[in-house]
């Protein structure tokens, strides 16, 4: 086995020695580095907001038989997963001669009224919301005052309520 001369031993050492010193002074740049960083984390949480922003009374005034009249309210959904829009309805005076089926709902100005039940569902299934405003949701009612309801005033209330999927 052939023996290094001191020079390349000499040289070898200070080769060995800087490289030392070089990966020493990577480890402290890198713990310098690692000591400098900010980690930050957040969980989101599941939430459904609702509200009525448009009127809440929706005064259909003095009707005669067979004329009609229709009033619009707005609410307002957010919801950061898809959710389901439904109602419990009261009121008007069967025995009187005026059912809850005579007020009618519909999404557009001009549309086919759907009869309100005592439950029922106006959307259903609706995407999460694509911004920070959430949905706006117009609902005109509609009401055609019957030849059978008795004279007098009627009235109904319609309790919306949100559910996330």
């Amino acid at each position: 086995m052939r023996r290094l001369s001191r020079t390349s031993t000499l040289a070898l050492s200070v080769l060995l020695m800087s490289a030392a010193a070089f990966l020493a002074f990577q480890s402290t740049e890198h713990a310098q580095a690692a000591d400098n960083v900010v980690t930050i984390e957040a969980t989101a949480k599941e939430k459904i907001s609702l509200r009525i922003v448009g009127d809440r009374e929706l005064k259909f005034g003095d009707l005669e038989p067979e004329e009609s009249a229709q009033r619009s309210t707005l609410a307002n959904v957010r919801c950061n997963k898809s959710w389901d829009l439904t109602y419990e309805a009261e009121g008007m005076d069967e025995n009187k001669g005026m059912p809850l089926s005579q007020l009618k709902w519909s999404d557009t100005e001009k549309g086919e009224g759907v009869t309100i039940d005592k439950n029922g569902t106006f959307l259903s299934n609706q995407p999460k919301a694509s911004n920070n405003n959430g949905r706006d949701i117009t609902h005109y009612y509609a009401l055609e005052m019957p030849w059978t309801a008795d004279p007098g005033e009627y009235s109904a209330s319609i309790t919306y309520t949100a559910t996330m999927r």
